[in-house]
């Protein structure tokens, strides 16, 4: 008896260690994702002259179809951002549409997992001057 109750310990324990570990690595993910958006930006920046944005204001409430937008636009339709992460995405302009910000937010509602990129472009159209991550714990 004493054999099981301790089984029955070590594998609630595992499968808490286990659903952290998972939690962790879709957020890794989330902002290697951002990297390749704040890329996708600097391409679609060169070609058009301005940034791709889902809202013109200086935020935006992440979505299935804010995630489809992207997709569809600085990937060529490709599914680079899947939708069964657990975490949406959106771009918001700012400074004036002469910079923007990525942001990310975990299916939830959390918002102690929210993710923020920013990208800070300073009058050189190709030249990407500053990406700073503000994670809010």
């Amino acid at each position: 008896m004493v054999v099981v109750a301790i089984i029955g310990i070590l594998a609630t324990v595992s499968v808490v260690a286990y659903s952290g570990y998972i939690s962790s690595s879709k957020k890794t993910t989330m902002r290697s994702l951002m990297q390749a958006v704040a890329l996708a930006e600097s391409e679609w920046y060169a070609e058009t002259g301005s940034y791709l944005t889902n809202s013109e204001d200086e935020t935006c409430n992440p979505s299935d179809a804010t995630i489809e937008a992207i997709n569809e636009n600085l990937f060529e339709d490709e599914d680079v951002i899947p939708d069964d992460l657990g975490w949406t995405m959106c771009v918001a302009s700012a400074a004036g549409g002469g910079s923007f910000q990525i942001f990310a937010e975990k299916d939830n509602g959390d918002p102690t997992e929210d993710v923020m990129l920013s990208l800070i472009h300073i009058s050189e159209p190709t030249r990407l001057l500053s990406i700073a991550y503000a994670v809010f714990w």
